[in-house]
């Protein structure tokens, strides 16, 4: 929630695509669509989004990305979308659940497999 009230969310197997969306519910009911997922940015988010104090939206996908196994996203409040983190099984695969940001703004969050021993890993991005 932003200092006006706003929610912010992610949604699966919604939107133009089919993959989901990153939404905006503002104070009077209202939604809005923020980023519709294509599939090289992302597929199928299964967990809610973070928002740090600049109002930059983080999230993950479960799917999509440059090797099908997930993406880490963020959405600025201009609408810049951007992924900055594409899971290569080694790192892990399939992200879920939900994010946290650390107090110099790292994220912090989950996968489901991948990693060393292919039962998922807990990763960090700065």
């Amino acid at each position: 929630m932003d200092n006006l009230g706003n929610l912010y969310g992610a949604a699966s197997a919604c939107g133009a695509f089919g993959y989901g969306t990153v939404w905006e519910l503002n104070h009077r009911g209202n939604e809005k669509t923020l980023h519709n997922f294509s599939g090289p940015d992302g597929e199928y988010p299964r967990a809610g989004v973070v928002r740090d104090a600049n109002g930059n939206l983080y999230g993950d996908a479960q799917w999509g990305g440059a090797y099908g196994l997930g993406t880490v996203y963020r959405l600025s409040p201009s609408g810049r979308f951007g992924v900055l983190h594409t899971f290569n099984a080694t790192d892990g695969e399939f992200p879920l659940g939900d994010l946290l940001i650390g107090a110099t703004g790292t994220l912090y969050g989950t996968t489901s497999e991948g990693g060393s021993t292919n039962a998922g890993t807990i990763w960090s991005l700065k």
